[in-house]
């Protein structure tokens, strides 16, 4: 019924009546999911898709961004393991990480970090999504990507012993791990073009950054271990002149949790790779 009354095309004498209908009906389903009322998962399943559309349009405003913001838990209850019903939201949700409302709107970067949260099997068409995006944007465009996924990332770390959540968070910790940040970083070491690898290694910034907090460090050095000493030994000049500023970058790549002696020798491995690549 919802989507049938938004989706009408009135005469032009009642459309703006049936705009201001259609504006109170979802602030009512707004407020019925607020206020925690019985059956409150009925009204905002029908609401989602609704104002998700309103805000990918182009006469979509910053506070059409934040009442999504606003409902964003309920995209929980969206089953991802039936393919078939979720198929065109999965569409409309992906198109928010290229639009510009929603990435430089603080709600809107927000909405998109939460994407990445509700199931493993989405997280990939997110990332998918986003990358091919970062080649040809903007400086600003890139902080903003930096931000949404150092937050998804976050996130899928505070969360993993929710035991209340429905998804696995391990499963979204390793998907995001792997799939996204892993990507990155090999993208980062071996992109064909400089500027490219560049742009794509700014990505990271957020991390490198925060990298004195054991959670990050760790992570660094379980990501990047495989993929940077082989890098720094290559025989392309090329993937070693990329690998060394993520070496400045992590500097020192190591294991926080491994003592202080394994931090020596992280530290020499690290000085030895630079005298290296000086000679």
């Amino acid at each position: 019924p919802l989507h049938q009354l938004s989706t009408a095309d009135p005469p032009s004498k009642t459309r703006k009546q049936s705009k201001q209908t259609l504006s109170s009906i979802f602030a009512m389903c707004e407020t019925y999911w607020h206020g925690h009322f019985e059956d409150r998962e009925q009204f905002v399943t029908q609401l989602i898709p609704l104002l998700l559309i309103k805000c990918l349009d182009v006469t979509a405003q910053k506070a059409d961004i934040k009442r999504l913001h606003s409902i964003r838990d309920a995209l929980n209850l969206l089953d991802f393991e039936d393919e078939e019903s979720i198929a065109s939201l999965k569409l409309h949700l992906l198109r928010t990480v290229s639009s510009p409302l929603f990435l430089q709107t603080a709600e809107g970067r927000k909405f998109i970090s939460h994407l990445f949260r509700l199931h493993p099997s989405f997280v990939n068409d997110l990332h998918q999504a986003i990358k091919v995006q970062l080649p040809c944007v903007k400086r600003s465009i890139l902080k903003a990507y930096a931000e949404i996924y150092f937050t998804a990332w976050k996130a899928s770390c505070d969360s993993r012993n929710n035991d209340s959540e429905e998804v696995d968070r391990d499963d979204i910790q390793t998907a995001i791990e792997e799939n996204v940040l892993q990507d990155i970083m090999h993208a980062g070491i071996h992109a064909a073009v400089p500027n490219t690898a560049k742009t794509v290694r700014s990505v990271l910034d957020q991390f490198y950054t925060k990298k004195k907090t054991p959670v990050v460090e760790s992570m660094l050095h379980r990501l990047y271990g495989p993929l940077l000493w082989r890098a720094l030994s290559s025989s392309n000049a090329r993937v070693r002149i990329q690998a060394s500023f993520v070496l400045v970058d992590t500097f020192p790549l190591r294991d926080p949790d491994a003592g202080r002696e394994a931090t020596e020798v992280c530290v020499k491995k690290s000085m030895a790779a630079l005298a290296s690549l000086l000679e």
